[in-house]
């Protein structure tokens, strides 16, 4: 099992973007993934699921940040937030600033995750 869950689980959108955050190195020397590798939401999520060390990722739809904003998400190893307890969203609380996007990895996803019974 994958942190607790069967299979590795999204919770969705947290509803504030955590305080301090580490990098996950998901592509070959870099955490951001540009939007000609990225296409979409589903691209980015894919690219986290297959690096071991991403329990989520900032995202901006049409992207955003350095060279020129070409990057459409930056896969992360590690955040904090502000309060102790998340409400995930289904739907990104901003589609002009980065959002972010957690995974089961994530310990306050991961205990949202049931036990097979």
């Amino acid at each position: 099992s994958v942190s607790g869950c069967e299979v590795l689980n999204w919770c969705g959108w947290a509803p504030e973007k955590p305080s301090q955050h580490g990098d996950a190195m998901c592509m070959e020397s870099s955490s951001g993934c540009l939007k000609s590798v990225c296409a979409d939401l589903d691209a980015c999520k894919d690219l986290c699921a297959d690096c071991d060390t991403c329990i989520g990722f900032d995202y901006m739809p049409d992207g955003g940040g350095g060279d020129g904003g070409d990057y459409r998400c930056w896969t992360k190893s590690s955040w904090q937030y502000t309060s102790q307890s998340v409400e995930y969203l289904d739907d990104n609380p901003s589609t002009s600033t980065w959002s972010t996007y957690v995974n089961s990895r994530d310990s306050m996803c991961q205990a949202t995750c049931t036990a097979p019974t």
